[in-house]
């Protein structure tokens, strides 16, 4: 009886040891889910580990880090500024483990988490003077490029989410170009593969190493790897150092809410139980106060209000619901004839489609809000609930160009026609080298800010951003292209 009675235990031990191995292992591996917890298992550990130990145990870049003066240099300044340190990490704790864990599901370096403290001090609404923007300071034609979508209602570039995987996407590419590099790929990350690449080059012919403490590179992108490795070494060897970090536990604190109809933020806020203030910091990429009417929404919460939202979700009645209907201009609409069937004003119209002027395209859709005169006017609220905010600054116009592609259009007449290269153009649409044009087709273009477009058949869309001012420095980051030099690789 006793041999059998050990005998089971073992057996339920080992089943215990492979269920915690299975979870672990679908942590790891499941890009999508990494780092985000289940709302309908919430577990905190009662002495959760910190989540700066487990960063340290997975650094991945050299541990040269002591004996580099430039990256000492970087560790006084950082010594020297305990305040604005702590601050700067504090304000990577709503969304730190999720990168992390998404960071670990593709086999990359850990310190790749602490990015974003360079590049927007883990503030989502971060908007640099030449257009980068949330915690990963994209470019509008790098998120084009990588399939971030930006419009009235949305900017894919500060969604947590989205931003990170097209991010570790870009950094992917990085390093693939820069033979697995990791010190180039940071490099190139900040200043752009062109300028790393142009760097590398010129010393290729001078007869000199081509690592990047050897190259010649504009000054941000000098002290950009060297700040990296600081807040690495920092992190790893926090005993050594006066500089207290702040307590972020290595657990999920992140959970996503899937949202099949359009919500008000603050009606969302209210259901989750949680201050709009903080809802919007989790789901920054919404430039109105409700939801993408035209995209499901993953709505992030804190994991301990994830499973109460849900079930009000689920009982929430359709009429408390923003609705909307999508119009196909026909011959002879008017902003007052459509305005007039569907029982609302030309003014709610232009401020739903952020139409700049009333003439209307045959098949253009506008999209027009439901008959609840509540619902509309909190869906065209805007970013007015964020103005009001001390912590979430307004934000500025981006314009953006959708063109309808017309008989004869090719992309190289229409990259002339809006003074952009016709890689451009590819890259921001996804066109592949044998690609063409096709007639009504829409295509997005970023235009250059020196010339004057042509407005025949455009459709423009303009989106908010954030005025701020960061903690670090202003991104300087140049547009990037999936053409890879064709030089860079014999020069590494």
């Amino acid at each position: 009886m006793r041999q059998m009675r050990l005998l089971i235990f073992k057996i339920i031990t080992a089943s215990i040891v492979l269920l915690l191995l299975n979870a672990c292992s679908t942590t790891i591996i499941d890009k999508k889910t990494a780092g985000l917890g289940n709302p309908q298992h919430v577990y905190h550990a009662i002495y959760p580990a910190s989540i700066w130990s487990n960063l340290s145990k997975d650094s991945r870049l050299p541990d040269e880090t002591t004996e580099n003066p430039r990256v000492l240099e970087q560790i006084n300044a950082y010594v020297n500024n305990p305040k604005v340190l702590f601050r700067i990490m504090d304000q990577s704790r709503p969304y730190l483990y999720y990168i992390y864990q998404q960071v670990k599901a593709r086999n990359l370096p850990a310190e790749i988490a602490l990015l974003p403290m360079l590049e927007s001090s883990y503030n989502p609404f971060i908007y640099s003077h030449v257009g980068a923007a949330g915690i990963w300071q994209i470019m509008p034609s790098t998120a084009s490029g990588y399939g971030l979508k930006i419009d009235w209602w949305y900017d894919g570039r500060r969604d947590i989410i989205a931003s990170t995987g097209a991010a570790l996407d870009y950094l992917t590419y990085l390093n693939n170009l820069f033979n697995g590099d990791w010190l180039l790929t940071f490099a190139a990350y900040d200043a752009g593969e062109g300028t790393i690449a142009a760097a590398i080059r010129r010393n290729q012919a001078a007869g000199l190493s081509t690592d990047f403490w050897n190259l010649n590179l504009p000054n941000e992108a000098q002290n950009y790897v060297p700040k990296l490795l600081a807040l690495a070494t920092i992190i790893k060897h926090a005993n050594d150092y006066p500089i207290n970090l702040p307590e972020i536990p290595n657990e999920p604190y992140l959970a996503a809410i899937a949202v099949s109809s359009q919500i008000n933020l603050d009606k969302a806020a209210d259901m989750a139980n949680i201050d709009p203030s903080l809802l919007r910091h989790l789901n920054p990429g919404f430039s109105r106060s409700a939801t993408d009417p035209n995209l499901p929404t993953l709505l992030l919460l804190p994991i301990d209000n994830a499973a109460n939202f849900q079930t009000q979700l689920d009982q929430m009645p359709d009429t408390q619901k923003i609705t909307w209907i999508q119009h196909t201009v026909e011959d002879n609409d008017t902003l007052f004839k459509i305005a007039k069937r569907y029982k609302t004003t030309p003014e709610v119209l232009r401020q739903t489609n952020h139409l700049i002027h009333d003439q209307l395209r045959l098949g253009q859709v506008i999209l027009i809000p439901s008959n609840d005169k509540d619902l509309a006017s909190s869906a065209l609220q805007g970013a007015s609930a964020a103005a009001s905010s001390t912590e979430i600054p307004p934000l500025p116009e981006l314009k953006v160009i959708n063109y309808t592609v017309l008989q004869n259009d090719t992309v190289n007449s229409v990259a002339r026609k809006f003074h952009v290269t016709p890689n451009q153009l590819r890259f921001w649409n996804g066109l592949k080298r044998d690609m063409d044009l096709t007639v009504g087709q829409s295509i997005t273009i970023w235009p250059p800010k020196e010339h004057k477009l042509p407005v025949k058949h455009l459709h423009t869309t303009y989106t908010k951003h954030a005025n701020h001012t960061s903690l670090q420095k202003k991104s300087t980051q140049t547009p990037i292209h999936h053409k890879k030099s064709k030089n860079i690789r014999r020069h590494q």
